[in-house]
């Protein structure tokens, strides 16, 4: 008896959540579509996972207010000259002033650009760095783990605090929801000021589940900075037998956009912690000696649009007249972006993709498997990473002309949900490199190809039509 009255109320209250996707939250036709299967179908699961997932924060007050604070907060940067930008050079090209009219992204062509693709090389060169600087350190990531890299690193924080370095660390609640507290507890002490984005309520209860800040952002002394996919972990170093070698994609910057990802750092700080931030101190005049041009382009529930960087993605594509070479980790689409894909194939490009070879997160690579396979019938190729490592690259380069590289899959949660940061850089040298290295990568990967989606068993078939079915909610 107590479950049948159990059960009703739960209908009733998944009744309410359906009239408030319907009516308040407004989602698009697939993500309507999985929410109803999932409030009707299985009620008890759908109540509990709409409660952590189902929220819509996105045009809630208090992010109206964060986007307009960093409206605010950039407007006055430029007009007090704290932050230095040539009005000339903003409307280059498209691409410019496609980023500069959604989010006011400035244009910078000073930059020297590294790119990493080794976790311990990268890794190596971050903890140099930490440990020459001279003013101070800011730090934000999606995952900061208690183990051998994350010692090493709060460790070196902790000298520079001890030193006088202002050093801040900002990361994400759920995504380091392992990071034992006591391991920092030494950089507090030593003065270093530690911030968590969206924390729990209590330890495994978090309401804003579902939007996550998944940016990486590491900026040092105003000089130099650095953005891509690493976090901070063992497992991004290949020390997890069970994934193996790690293959990302991480930037180190000197030069004016080293400002624009300063700004994308305090913007986020200033909102968690409602801090009184003396701008002056943290930003730089720059050498100008290098001759890299770029935009970076943040996306999240705190943008304007929620969709800057999905545009970016989209643009290369459309523009795309040679061949567009993608990576990413997860490749869940909507029908426009497989739509967008299809017809640049279609008419020519060479488009490819490497997805992962084995799956961090199953459910989730068998939605991807399921897209991919989709595009595979416009003449798209497809290639799995090498089975003994794991791709987790973010990045999309295009005709030798366009590059972006930084947090953001190709997938709806990127593109919908999560806080997330790139580069787009617009240099042929540079883009060559990368092009370069996408086809070394090309020699460790299998073709996926139609055949091979064809002679699936029965049960990875039903487990991949769930997945694609549930894919606008995963």
């Amino acid at each position: 008896m107590v479950y049948v009255y159990i059960r009703t109320v739960i209908y009733v209250i998944n009744f309410f959540f359906v009239l408030t996707i319907i009516f308040k939250d407004k989602k698009d036709t697939p993500t309507l579509f999985s929410w109803l299967i999932l409030l009707t179908l299985i009620p008890e699961l759908g109540f509990i996972l709409f409660i952590l997932f189902g929220r819509t924060i996105r045009f809630d007050k208090k992010f109206k207010q964060k986007d307009r604070a960093d409206e605010i907060t950039q407007e006055m940067l430029y007009n007090n000259n704290i932050v230095n930008y040539k009005k000339d050079n903003f409307y280059g090209n498209e691409f410019i002033r496609l980023f500069y009219n959604m989010q006011n992204s400035v244009y910078t062509d000073d930059n020297q650009v590294k790119l990493f693709i080794d976790g311990q090389q990268y890794f190596d060169q971050l903890i140099r760095d930490i440990n020459h600087a001279k003013e101070y350190i800011h730090l934000e990531f999606y995952i900061f783990r208690s183990d051998k890299i994350g010692k090493e690193i709060i460790d070196a924080l902790t000298k520079k605090a001890q030193e006088g370095i202002e050093v801040k660390l900002l990361y994400d609640d759920l995504g380091s929801r392992t990071l034992n507290r006591h391991m920092i507890k030494p950089l507090k002490r030593a003065g270093g000021e530690i911030a968590v984005f969206f924390p729990s309520v209590l330890k495994m209860i978090n309401l804003n589940l579902n939007y996550r800040n998944h940016r990486k952002i590491c900026v040092i002394d105003g000089k130099i900075a650095y953005t891509g996919g690493f976090n901070v972990g063992d497992e991004y170093l290949g020390r997890n037998k069970k994934i193996g070698y790690w293959r990302d994609t991480m930037l180190r910057i000197n030069g004016g956009a080293v400002d624009q990802l300063e700004m994308r750092f305090i913007m986020d700080w200033k909102y968690i912690t409602r801090d009184e931030i003396d701008y002056k101190k943290y930003f730089r005049k720059h050498d100008g000696t290098g001759k890299i041009g770029m935009q970076i382009v943040s996306c999240g529930p705190d943008t304007p649009t929620n969709e800057e960087i999905e545009y970016g993605y989209k643009k290369i594509i459309q523009n795309a007249k040679r061949y567009v070479y993608i990576q990413t980790p997860y490749l869940i689409l909507d029908e426009g972006f497989i739509d967008t894909l299809k017809i640049v194939a279609l008419s020519g490009v060479d488009v490819r993709i490497i997805i992962p070879g084995k799956a961090d997160h199953p459910f989730v690579y068998s939605a991807t498997k399921s897209f991919a396979a989709e595009l595979l019938d416009a003449g798209i190729k497809i290639y799995k990473y090498n089975q003994n490592a794991f791709m987790h690259s973010k990045l999309i380069v295009s005709d030798d002309e366009i590059v972006s590289i930084g947090t953001a899959n190709f997938d709806l949660r990127s593109f919908n949900l999560n806080f997330e940061v790139n580069a787009f850089i617009y240099n042929e040298t540079f883009t060559k490199l990368v092009r370069t290295v996408f086809e070394k990568d090309l020699t460790v990967c299998t073709e996926y190809s139609l055949n091979d989606y064809y002679r699936r068993n029965c049960l990875t078939k039903v487990r991949e039509y769930i997945a694609r079915l549930l894919s606008p909610i995963l």
